[in-house]
Protein backbone atom coordinates (compact mmCIF):
# COMPACT_ATOMS: atom_id res chain seq x y z
CA UNK A 1 0.00 0.00 0.00
CA UNK A 2 1.31 3.72 -1.24
CA UNK A 3 2.13 5.99 1.80
CA UNK A 4 -0.85 8.62 1.12
CA UNK A 5 -3.25 5.56 1.32
CA UNK A 6 -2.05 4.39 4.56
CA UNK A 7 -2.13 8.22 5.80
CA UNK A 8 -5.50 8.62 3.98
CA UNK A 9 -6.96 5.71 5.72
CA UNK A 10 -5.19 6.62 9.51
CA UNK A 11 -7.52 9.69 8.76
CA UNK A 12 -10.21 8.87 7.91
CA UNK A 13 -9.93 6.56 11.04
CA UNK A 14 -8.91 9.69 13.02
CA UNK A 15 -12.37 11.39 11.94
CA UNK A 16 -14.14 8.40 12.87
CA UNK A 17 -12.92 8.36 16.30
CA UNK A 18 -13.26 11.75 16.54
CA UNK A 19 -17.38 11.90 15.66
CA UNK A 20 -17.61 8.80 17.62
CA UNK A 21 -16.53 10.40 20.67
CA UNK A 22 -18.63 13.57 20.18
CA UNK A 23 -21.42 11.72 19.61
CA UNK A 24 -20.67 9.86 23.17
CA UNK A 25 -21.14 6.66 20.59
CA UNK A 26 -18.18 4.50 22.15
CA UNK A 27 -19.52 0.66 20.41
CA UNK A 28 -16.18 0.90 18.00
CA UNK A 29 -14.31 3.09 19.68
CA UNK A 30 -12.10 0.01 20.37
CA UNK A 31 -11.72 -1.65 17.12
CA UNK A 32 -11.17 1.78 15.66
CA UNK A 33 -8.22 2.41 18.16
CA UNK A 34 -6.69 -0.52 16.93
CA UNK A 35 -6.75 -0.10 13.16
CA UNK A 36 -5.25 3.01 13.84
CA UNK A 37 -2.72 2.19 15.60
CA UNK A 38 -1.76 -0.74 13.53
CA UNK A 39 -1.56 1.68 10.48
CA UNK A 40 0.69 4.21 12.72
CA UNK A 41 3.28 1.00 13.36
CA UNK A 42 2.78 0.50 9.64
CA UNK A 43 3.72 4.50 8.97
CA UNK A 44 6.86 4.89 11.45
CA UNK A 45 8.66 1.92 9.35
CA UNK A 46 8.47 4.88 6.79
CA UNK A 47 11.62 6.45 6.53
CA UNK A 48 10.94 9.34 4.44
CA UNK A 49 6.73 10.07 5.26
CA UNK A 50 7.90 13.35 6.23
CA UNK A 51 9.41 14.65 3.09
CA UNK A 52 7.19 13.44 0.86
CA UNK A 53 3.84 14.36 2.59
CA UNK A 54 3.95 17.02 3.96
CA UNK A 55 0.30 18.99 3.20
CA UNK A 56 -1.04 16.15 4.34
CA UNK A 57 1.25 15.64 7.90
CA UNK A 58 0.00 18.91 8.88
CA UNK A 59 -3.79 18.19 8.58
CA UNK A 60 -2.85 14.89 10.71
CA UNK A 61 -1.37 17.21 13.19
CA UNK A 62 -4.19 19.23 13.23
CA UNK A 63 -7.01 16.04 13.53
CA UNK A 64 -4.50 14.65 16.43
CA UNK A 65 -4.63 18.09 18.25
CA UNK A 66 -8.71 18.26 18.05
CA UNK A 67 -8.52 14.17 18.87
CA UNK A 68 -6.42 14.90 22.42
CA UNK A 69 -9.04 17.48 23.34
CA UNK A 70 -12.06 15.50 22.67
CA UNK A 71 -10.10 12.86 24.51
CA UNK A 72 -9.20 15.22 27.43
CA UNK A 73 -12.65 16.63 27.70
CA UNK A 74 -14.53 13.12 27.82
CA UNK A 75 -12.32 12.02 30.01
CA UNK A 76 -13.30 14.88 32.78
CA UNK A 77 -16.63 14.44 31.69
CA UNK A 78 -16.57 10.37 32.47
CA UNK A 79 -14.90 11.00 35.36
CA UNK A 80 -17.11 13.58 36.96
CA UNK A 81 -20.40 11.00 35.96
CA UNK A 82 -18.14 8.49 37.82
CA UNK A 83 -17.69 10.43 40.59
CA UNK A 84 -21.43 11.41 41.11
CA UNK A 85 -22.33 7.77 40.49
CA UNK A 86 -19.85 6.58 43.08
CA UNK A 87 -21.18 8.91 45.75
CA UNK A 88 -24.70 7.99 45.20
CA UNK A 89 -23.93 4.37 45.09
CA UNK A 90 -21.81 5.24 48.35
CA UNK A 91 -24.87 7.09 49.96
CA UNK A 92 -27.42 4.21 49.63
CA UNK A 93 -24.72 1.29 50.60
CA UNK A 94 -24.65 2.91 53.99
CA UNK A 95 -28.12 5.12 54.64
CA UNK A 96 -30.42 2.59 52.16
CA UNK A 97 -32.59 4.21 50.00
CA UNK A 98 -33.98 6.48 53.32
CA UNK A 99 -31.79 9.21 52.14
CA UNK A 100 -34.74 11.38 52.13
CA UNK A 101 -36.20 10.58 55.80
CA UNK A 102 -32.35 10.63 56.92
CA UNK A 103 -32.13 14.43 55.74
CA UNK A 104 -35.64 15.10 57.51
CA UNK A 105 -34.38 14.16 60.39
CA UNK A 106 -31.22 16.06 60.41
CA UNK A 107 -33.28 19.01 59.28
CA UNK A 108 -35.30 18.40 63.08
CA UNK A 109 -34.28 20.93 65.49
CA UNK A 110 -34.25 19.22 69.05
Amino acid sequence: MEVKEKLLRYKAFTENIIENLKNDNLDNLESNLFERQKIINELLEIKDLKENNAKLGEELIILEKELNKIYREKKEEYKKKLSENNKSMMVNKTYGNNVSKINGLVNLKI
